[in-house]
């Protein structure tokens, strides 16, 4: 009888009941679990204690380093919520930052941005490449009646190396969300609204252009600032996103990415 009552009494123990410490497992991306008791997990939960982990954490991917932002208030309600029940918090998290390693490069010629913005989309890529190879390699039915290149040719050639995406007509909130999955973008902007010129192409075709028009690479994100790698200078430039949405509107919104 003393046996059975000894067991009797260690029975809830062993099945984890009031000895088992951790009722919330709160598991954040990147880093080990973390183990609460209730009334930790609820203490937590309302802000009495600080929140057992970091804001951010930042990840290589590629030639990008990205920039996550935890749901720290999203986390203090779920613990609130499964403090008296138990269970895993799964914290949630989303990119808001990035840098892409990308040369700067300055075009060698007049009018050979898109080659020269290949050039660096392509070593984004790790995959070395000479603009002035690219424009030699260039297909030229895609010029637009002798002025400028549009996006298919620019694709077709970027396509013996890496599979590109074509981004055209998109919103500029795809283009940041591009950019912040890791993704340098090629753009097709307008430095001014126009002047614009009208004239009959070699197949017969009406081209209306934007004298302005010019073709820059996009790498970096942070906040309201877009990094911006310039071929015409050959030196990086901060935007901000309107900015680079209203140049980009001059253009008829086409980009390409890799």
């Amino acid at each position: 009888m003393a046996a059975v009552a000894l067991a009797v009494l260690l029975w809830p123990r062993a099945q984890g009941g009031p000895a088992k410490r951790s009722a919330v497992t709160l598991k954040v991306p990147g880093r080990k679990a973390i183990a609460l008791t209730r009334s930790e997990a609820l203490n937590v939960g309302e802000g009495r204690s600080s929140l057992p982990m970091p804001g951010r954490r930042s990840i290589t991917k590629g030639s990008a380093r990205i920039t996550y932002k935890f749901d720290r208030e999203g986390a203090r309600r779920e613990l609130v919520s499964l403090a008296k029940s138990g269970g895993v918090v799964r914290v949630d998290e989303r990119p808001v930052e990035v840098l892409i390693e990308a040369p700067t490069v300055q075009q060698a010629y007049p009018n050979n941005c898109e080659t020269a913005a290949l050039q660096m989309l392509l070593a984004s890529r790790g995959i070395p490449r000479n603009q002035t190879e690219l424009q030699e390699e260039l297909r030229r039915d895609g010029v637009a009646g002798g002025f400028g290149v549009d996006p298919k040719p620019l694709i077709a050639l970027a396509s013996r190396w890496v599979q590109p995406v074509d981004l055209s007509g998109r919103t500029p909130a795809a283009i940041f969300r591009r950019l912040l999955s890791g993704h340098a973008v090629l753009a097709w902007i307008g430095l001014s609204a126009g002047p614009y010129e009208s004239w009959i192409g070699p197949r017969g075709e009406s081209v209306k252009v934007n004298l302005d028009e010019y073709t820059v690479l996009l790498r970096g994100l942070a906040g309201d600032r877009v990094l911006v790698n310039d071929p015409l200078s050959g030196e990086s430039q901060l935007w901000s996103r309107t900015e680079f949405s209203e140049k980009w509107d001059l253009l008829g919104r086409r980009a390409i990415s890799a």
